[in-house]
């Protein structure tokens, strides 16, 4: 099933890409890939071609000419190799013809895996016929993809009336045991093993059940006479007990009882439905064994045999050392002073010894000393070493003395060795004395623990948030509060930068009013020259000023704003004016476009900000032929200047008809710019070459006297810059242009 999702998801995303690739004249759905006519749209049908690859195909497949197939896919599930498993194709007739109808089956690929109960067959009209497909797999895994073409043959021709996929697995169950033998060694007859388990499993997945678990005599002659009833097993499943996945298993329990002694051997048989090996057999042994050396029978019972292993140590003498050297059953109980030997023991004030066990071992130990003598050190070799009277009555205080005997002088919690006092929750027993813990707010000043923590240093001038230290800030009137030492007000001329009681008032000024960019604390704050820059330097909404090792610099202007001037107290004085925004380049000179009516004018702002920064522009003036002649004249004229020029700081330069090869007049500032037409190349050859000036002008021939009009249209580049002789001001020059035609 999941292999059928990928496919599904596949074929949605190769849905998708024909979408987007093909046109709309196409077919969208020929050809698209499919696992069955489910994964293909309505009036399509899944459908193998020649190579065997899986595709829409146009066309529905429930009927054709009456005849239907179901179904559309046959899923022989799981099947085992050497096994073989057979489903029906269903074939209807309800042609509307009445007519019998002649059927062909076939495989779209070749498999020796599939086989037909019939490949041709006839069906007469409102009859149904089955036809058997079997598979029977060869080798463990999924059939290729594969399905039944099923046709109807009329007159030589065949018309393909379904297509039913087919789908199976091959599988091979391989059933196994753990362990294979199961011994279970030598056994006194009358007793019984532990519980051992028996794994059953699959090794190699597939369909698998087991049906039966049950013991058999084995055929291995037996010494002891093998009854079956001396080996058990328990904990059965419920049969059928199926196992089909990889590693599936089950687990069941085995006993041995043997009744006598011998050599005991039966069969653990595992009925299942593995072809290979439907009678699992896993081997059972045990032996019933008599008493052997150094085994005893220690509670005489038969029914655990010989249950007890001794092997007599130190020629049986029992000792302390977690050993049964006699091999009674007991281990170290022989009385004490034979268990614990302890030389010269009445000189070292030893009453009695113990054997008892420590850190997993048997030790001799101590157990009673003589009056005022202790065993301190918890050595056995020099007995009871320490000697002591009890004091108080034997209850430890902090006193400097062992009060209980035990070695250790003022070992207990200081809290209960101590007593309780005034303001402490912690005590602490400080050679021999004790001595306390203040609660938070409070000290002991007068070094008298009788009386406790008896200051309460929160809020004490002379002990402030500890004892013996006095709240006295240098230069500065303190106050105690919470347990820190506060700096109320400062002396005059110093001041608490810091914030730090322990310096007081540390930081000495002389303040000089509201603080200024000058390298100096006017404002006593500890800080030089910080604070809102509006206040530091001067005021201008377009600029952006620093202050910089002192000095108040401008660092950046509005746009449209510029710093002309350099004058720091102004900022960025000067506003860009400009008409229009002339070009870089002559090439990139601003088109003014043209000037055509019989009289125009244009005025042109700029004070051509950043300065450094020229102007280009160009204008096209247009003339008129066919309205010169018809009034005889021609009043073409061009007046370029700058109409104004403060401080004589701007310059104009103009080119004629273009930018390198016109002819160019530069630096137009002391004069005006004129061009007008000249008709002096109208009449220039005899005998009349008096034709001069601008008027009159008549259209053709070579009149004597009289003058040609021609077209002076032209276009004029004109550049706007600042001379290097004035100094740059924030005032706009004007160039004022006048034409007549």
């Amino acid at each position: 099933m999941k292999s059928r999702h990928k496919n599904i998801v596949f074929l949605f995303l190769s849905v998708f890409t024909v979408f987007l690739f093909q046109t709309c004249s196409q077919d969208f759905y020929a050809d698209l890939p499919c696992v069955t006519n489910d994964d293909c749209p309505k009036g399509y049908h899944c459908e193998a071609d020649e190579t065997g690859k899986m595709t829409c195909k146009k066309g529905e497949t429930e009927q054709t000419a009456g005849v239907t197939v179901t179904p559309d896919e046959i899923s022989f599930g799981d099947v085992q190799l050497r096994d073989k498993k057979t489903d029906q194709i269903t074939i209807t007739n309800k042609s509307p013809s009445k007519a019998k109808v002649n059927i062909a089956l076939d495989f779209a690929n070749k498999s020796d895996e599939l086989s037909l109960e019939k490949k041709t067959l006839s069906v007469n009209y409102n009859e149904t016929v089955k036809v058997g497909v079997t598979y029977s797999p060869k080798k463990v895994g999924s059939l290729a993809q594969n399905q039944v073409n099923i046709f109807m043959v009329s007159e030589g021709k065949s018309n393909k009336v379904k297509n039913v996929l087919l789908f199976g697995k091959g599988i091979d169950p391989n059933i196994s045991a753990d362990p294979m033998i199961l011994d279970f060694g030598k056994l006194y007859p009358g007793n019984k093993s532990e519980l051992k388990t028996i794994t059953i499993s699959n090794t190699t997945g597939g369909a698998l059940k087991i049906t039966n678990i049950y013991i058999s005599e084995s055929a291995v002659s037996d010494a002891g006479g093998s009854e079956i009833a001396e080996f058990e097993i328990s904990e059965l499943p419920t049969f059928p007990a199926s196992i089909s996945e990889k590693d599936a298993f089950v687990e069941i329990k085995a006993q041995f009882k043997p009744k006598k002694t011998g050599v005991k051997q039966a069969n653990l048989i595992v009925e299942n439905t593995d072809i290979d090996n439907p009678g699992l057999v896993v081997t059972l042994k045990g032996e019933g064994a008599s008493c052997e050396p150094d085994y005893y029978d220690i509670n005489g019972k038969p029914e655990d045999g010989c249950e007890y292993y001794c092997a007599p140590k130190l020629k049986g003498v029992d000792i302390c050392d977690g050993e049964d050297n006699d091999c009674d059953g007991e281990i170290d109980n022989a009385p004490s002073d034979q268990a614990c030997p302890l030389k010269d023991k009445d000189k070292k004030h030893v009453s009695a010894t113990a054997c008892i066990e420590k850190g997993g071992e048997k030790v001799c130990i101590i157990a009673e000393c003589e009056s005022n003598y202790w065993d301190n050190d918890g050595q056995y070799d020099n007995g009871c070493e320490a000697e002591c009277v009890k004091s108080n009555n034997g209850i430890e205080i902090c006193d400097g003395v062992d009060n209980d005997c035990n070695g250790k002088t003022d070992e207990l919690n200081p809290n209960t060795m101590c007593k309780p006092v005034m303001n402490s929750s912690e005590a602490q027993c400080v050679q021999g004395k004790c001595e306390y813990v203040c609660n938070y707010g409070y000290g002991n000043c007068n070094d008298n623990w009788e009386d406790g923590c008896e200051t309460d240093v929160k809020s004490n001038s002379e002990h402030c948030g500890k004892c013996k230290n006095p709240c006295m800030p240098d230069n500065a009137i303190g106050m105690c509060s919470d347990m820190l030492c506060k700096v109320v007000s400062c002396k005059s001329g110093y001041y608490d930068i810091n914030k730090d009681p322990a310096d007081g008032c540390e930081y000495q000024c002389t303040p000089d009013g509201q603080e200024k960019c000058d390298k100096k604390d006017n404002d006593c704050d500890g800080t030089t020259d910080n604070g809102d820059i509006r206040i530091l330097c001067p005021t201008n909404i377009y600029t952006t000023f620093a202050c910089e090792e002192g000095a108040c610099k401008i660092t950046a202007c509005t746009k449209g704003w510029y710093d002309v001037d350099k004058v720091v107290d102004n900022g960025c004085e000067c506003q860009a004016n400009d008409t229009y925004m002339g070009g870089d380049t002559c090439i990139g000179a601003y088109n003014l476009g043209e000037f055509s009516s019989s009289k125009q004018s244009l005025d042109i702002q700029t004070n051509l900000l950043p300065v450094g920064r020229s102007a280009w522009y160009k204008a096209t003036f247009k003339d008129d032929v066919s309205e010169d002649i018809a009034e005889g004249k021609d009043l073409f004229h061009i007046n370029i200047r700058l109409s104004a020029n403060p401080q004589n700081q701007y310059g104009l330069d103009i080119y004629e008809s273009d930018c390198q090869n016109g002819k160019i007049f530069l630096d137009c500032s002391g004069q005006d710019y004129h061009y007008a037409t000249d008709f002096r190349q109208g009449s220039t050859s005899a005998p009349d070459t008096s034709a001069t000036g601008e008027n009159p002008c008549y259209g053709s021939g070579n009149v004597i006297g009289k003058n040609l009009c021609k077209n002076s249209t032209i276009t004029i580049y004109f550049r706007v810059f600042r001379t290097n002789t004035a100094t740059p001001t924030c005032e706009s020059a004007n160039v004022r242009i006048d034409f007549t035609r």
